[in-house]
């Protein structure tokens, strides 16, 4: 049996591996299965023929010979069951080194900065993440599942579309045996969510998401109770950066400016593309805020989603353009983080050198705050 092998390390990537894995196995076990009916086969007539020859002496010869299979086998299991054990134990040791090293945490999963108590449940459900979603009943997506099931069977091969099927349908199977279990789950999670939701709105509390990680706080956000953290650290912001109020929302103005530019931008342009181009419902970006847990007063930094600008979608057409026409050899750009230990990898560092580093403050034109009201900034120098 040959493994095979592919180039990437993605998810798509390993995915096709382990799909091309199993139809190898599932080949090489029908094969096996053909070739043991051919021998059992071949053993009956062998055995037919021997008892016709010797006849009385026959059984004695026949238990002779499975008394030296037996032990023969005994002795060959024997050695796989020692290696298994062994397979078990390393696994067992590298699992307990794995669970060592994930309870190794560099900080906590939630913060709670409000008096708001929560129950050992309620905290593992906040510690799973803003992003966790809670698993649907089955029967809602069930339909759809089979379909898209079907449907990427069918794109294979001819030839590989039964064994593929057959593997789909014991897994859909096996999904549907167990979805008592998550259902169970799934019922047990919504209403510890809907406790939590009740808590956060007795207490005018919310859940924000931290600078740095995936950790979330609860802090209060209405002035009835206690302070106003969250909207007090919002305004603060807006203060020391020189936000002012607008008297109007310029939205409308900027839509048909835009509107008014793209029909004289045929060169650049498509008139297919312009329709696509034009926000159909623009609003004022939205401005949100991370809570800097690891700076002192746990000031915020400011998110702002662009995505119902006027401008959004004309921008980023433009930027890809750009990139396209422009060759740009800007050496002071990071792109991630695999790309900046490239680039320090690389670095000569002397004796006489000092690294330093900056940090620019936030320049945000125009944003819409919590409160609903438009707000503009004159753009702060950096630090």
């Amino acid at each position: 049996m040959c493994a095979y092998t592919i180039n990437g390390k993605n998810q798509h990537c390993q995915n096709t591996l382990k799909t091309a894995n199993q139809y190898r196995i599932n080949q090489e076990i029908k094969f096996l299965y053909t070739k043991r009916l051919k021998l059992n086969e071949l053993v009956f007539k062998i055995r037919l023929k021997c008892a016709d020859n010797w006849q009385s002496i026959w059984p004695i010869i026949v238990q002779s010979i499975d008394y030296k299979i037996t032990k023969e086998m005994e002795t060959h299991y024997n050695n796989l069951n020692r290696k298994l054990d062994k397979l078990q134990r390393e696994k067992q040791t590298k699992r307990k080194a794995d669970t060592h090293h994930q309870r190794t945490q560099f900080s906590t999963r939630t913060v709670n900065l409000t008096n708001i108590r929560f129950s050992q449940e309620e905290l593992a459900l906040l510690n799973n993440g803003l992003q966790y979603g809670i698993e649907k009943p089955l029967k809602k997506y069930w339909t759809d599942l089979i379909m898209e099931t079907e449907q990427a069977i069918r794109m294979l091969d001819i030839k590989m579309q039964a064994p593929f099927r057959i593997l789909a349908t014991k897994k859909l199977k096996q999904f549907s045996a167990s979805d008592n279990q998550h259902n169970v789950m799934a019922k047990r999670q919504t209403y510890i969510l809907k406790n939590i939701n009740s808590k956060l709105e007795k207490e005018n509390a919310m859940v924000a998401k931290a600078d740095k990680g995936k950790t979330c706080v609860i802090i209060y956000s209405d002035v009835i109770i206690y302070t106003d953290e969250y909207n007090k650290k919002f305004h603060k912001f807006l203060n020391e950066n020189n936000f002012q109020k607008l008297q109007k929302d310029p939205t409308d103005k900027y839509q048909k400016l835009i509107t008014k530019t793209l029909q004289h931008g045929d060169l650049i342009v498509n008139k297919k593309q312009k329709k696509y181009l034009t926000q159909k419902k623009p609003q004022p970006t939205d401005l949100r805020a991370q809570i800097k847990l690891h700076k002192t007063g746990q000031t915020i930094r400011p998110v702002v989603n662009n995505r119902n600008a006027p401008a959004y979608k004309i921008s980023k057409l433009l930027v890809n353009k750009l990139i396209n026409l422009l060759n740009l050899r800007n050496h002071y750009i990071v792109k991630d983080s695999t790309s900046l230990v490239n680039d320090l990898t690389k670095l000569k560092i002397e004796e006489n050198h000092r690294m330093i580093t900056f940090d620019i403050k936030e320049r945000i034109l125009s944003t819409c705050a919590p409160d609903g009201h438009l707000q503009s900034v004159n753009l702060p120098d950096a630090v």
